[in-house]
């Protein structure tokens, strides 16, 4: 997921507010929720990362009434193989407010080619899980329907960032967010390559299960051959399936 992707996962927390302060739950209760989503692609940050193919994408979620929340989710890649994304993190909500704090590992078992379309060899296949996995530490606030969140790349040799300002009401969504990235360049040494553009998205729930997204990536990195960010607007079409919602 490289989510949120836009994939994020949300505790259920069970909070209030009376009388000036917080007050907690009885008893600790816990919940885990599986869900199938079929997309028309597999779309992050305003880019298709299944080459505009169909993608399926399966969720778990883990969520507990003390905050902590953890989740895993598996997307067909256009690297040749699957992504496999772990999350965990701690959320809290207070009246119209929430906070979150967690972490994101991305990885990619299976690949065939790495992030520049070469494929890899039978040695590289094998170690291609640790070589290619990503993992991002995120923060974040909200009020109500709105929400802030920004994510950094943890890896020392990738300087990455991405802000995400989102809107989610009943049917209408509204994102944008602003990625920034500089890491070492291979073919020339102590210089940077950089990927600056934003993405724009707007989304509608035609129905519970079913949802339209339309988004579009801007900014320098566009059509750029080192960024390698399309600039076409995408339209995604995706249904969601509930497999299993279970708590004590």
């Amino acid at each position: 997921m490289k989510k949120s992707k836009n994939h994020i996962l949300s505790a259920l927390v069970a909070t209030g507010i009376a009388g000036g302060g917080m007050v907690m739950p009885a008893a600790s209760q816990a919940e885990v929720e599986t869900t199938l989503h079929m997309h028309t692609m597999n779309m992050f940050r305003g880019q298709s990362e299944s080459e505009f193919a169909p993608a399926l994408h399966g969720e778990i979620e883990y969520s507990h009434s003390s905050g902590v929340y953890a989740g895993t989710e598996i997307v067909n890649s256009s690297e040749g193989g699957v992504e496999w994304d772990l999350m965990y993190g701690y959320e809290r909500e207070m009246g119209d407010f929430n906070f979150n704090l967690g972490m994101v590992h991305y990885m990619f078992p299976g690949a065939t080619e790495d992030a520049d379309g070469d494929s890899y060899t039978t040695e590289q296949k094998r170690s291609s899980i640790s070589d290619s996995t990503e993992t991002e530490f995120k923060i974040g606030v909200g009020f109500r329907e709105y929400s802030l969140t920004y994510y950094t790349n943890t890896d020392s040799a990738v300087d990455a960032t991405y802000i995400s300002l989102d809107y989610q009401g009943k049917k209408f969504g509204v994102h944008y967010g602003i990625t920034e990235s500089s890491e070492d360049d291979p073919f020339n040494p102590g210089e940077k390559e950089e990927t600056n553009y934003s993405d724009l998205a707007l989304s509608y729930a035609l129905t519970d299960e079913v949802t339209f997204t339309i988004s579009k990536a801007m900014g320098d990195a566009v059509g750029n051959e080192i960024g390698d960010v399309e600039g076409d607007p995408l339209v995604m079409l995706s249904y969601q399936i509930p497999l299993g919602k279970h708590g004590d």
